[in-house]
């Protein structure tokens, strides 16, 4: 698989501008030096003061970047954005209704799936077999027809230990950005937007398999599982906070398995950590079955650049009918 990496480019104009600002301060340290030396004879001369390195401008990959501004999602000219996109979904986290597989006995889920290819080929075969369907899931010809349907938006449904090594808590797999930076280099490429979609947490937030590991729910009462999940992300908005294809961060897909106020509370949390490694942003609260009323207005606990996401299903999976 080749990841096509965007190439950071520095404008002329920003060379200028670094050129032109080391020609003040250059003349300026010598003045500084002369006047040093002017002082008691015999005295020894002062070393001139260091020359001011000029701080540079992180430069911004990828796409215009997205901010929010009231209800809407706008570009870094303040136009508003509508975006229109699909879930890479069974991609990264197996969901084994999309593959007709709801009835199969034998694996129900990704935990369960994993499971049983540990238990019959072992644990590096597991990995190997992961990598072998991960690699030809999702092909140049899916990117041609998502462009080709005039999206530019996609949702990049993810399991924890695609980047976190399970055997070793708190550390980076190997490969752990191979498949995300393929994803943000092809979306890029067919311009479109990619949103981070953490669909299954370290533990499971919920009891459904959607989460990656059914009939679990551990999450919100692990404070580990939490923690992890803090780090996770800090690790995954250290890597793309200057990514402008990278719109937002959605934290938790579908987090069902605890009250509506736990639900805001543990969130805000995760919220507040991102926020110490990428200040800008866009970052998706996920809203519980009930609502989002429990996290109030952004403003009460100073959020920027946040949106909400409800799921609705009228018509399929038991949900009723459509209105």
């Amino acid at each position: 698989m080749n990841n096509h990496k965007a190439n950071d480019t520095v404008s002329e104009s920003k060379k200028i501008k670094i050129k032109s600002t080391l020609t003040l301060l250059l003349p300026l340290g010598l003045v500084i030096g002369l006047f040093s030396c002017g002082g008691g004879a015999g005295l020894p001369s002062p070393s001139p003061s260091p020359t001011p390195t000029p701080t540079p401008t992180p430069i911004v990959k990828g796409l215009d970047p997205l901010h929010t501004q009231g209800t809407l999602w706008v570009n870094s000219d303040n136009t508003p954005i509508t975006l229109k996109g699909t879930n890479l979904g069974n991609w990264l986290l197996q969901e084994f209704w999309m593959m007709n597989q709801s009835a199969n006995s034998e694996a129900t889920d990704q935990c369960s799936l994993e499971s049983k290819f540990d238990e019959r080929f072992g644990f590096d075969e597991r990995k190997r077999l992961m990598v072998l369907f991960r690699d030809n899931w999702i092909a140049e010809r899916d990117w041609d027809i998502m462009q080709n349907f005039g999206l530019n938006v996609v949702r990049l449904p993810f399991i924890w230990n695609l980047i976190e090594d399970e055997n070793q808590p708190l550390t980076l797999r190997p490969d752990a950005w191979r498949y995300i930076d393929y994803a943000i280099d092809k979306a890029q490429e067919h311009g479109m937007y990619v949103i981070l979609d953490l669909h299954g947490a370290v533990g499971a937030q919920g009891w459904q398999d959607h989460s990656g590991c059914a009939g679990q729910n551990l999450y919100w009462s692990t404070p580990e599982y939490q923690q992890r999940t803090i780090w996770l992300w800090q690790e995954i908005a250290k890597r793309y906070k200057d990514n402008g294809t990278v719109a937002a961060y959605g934290l938790l897909n579908e987090p069902w398995g605890t009250e509506a106020d736990n639900l805001a509370d543990v969130m805000l949390s995760l919220y507040d950590a991102v926020r110490e490694t990428d200040a800008e942003k866009i970052i998706v609260l996920p809203g519980h079955n009930s609502g989002i009323d429990e996290y109030g207005s952004p403003q009460s606990f100073s959020g920027t650049n946040v949106a909400f996401e409800m799921h609705f299903y009228p018509g399929i999976f038991g949900w009723g009918e459509p209105n």
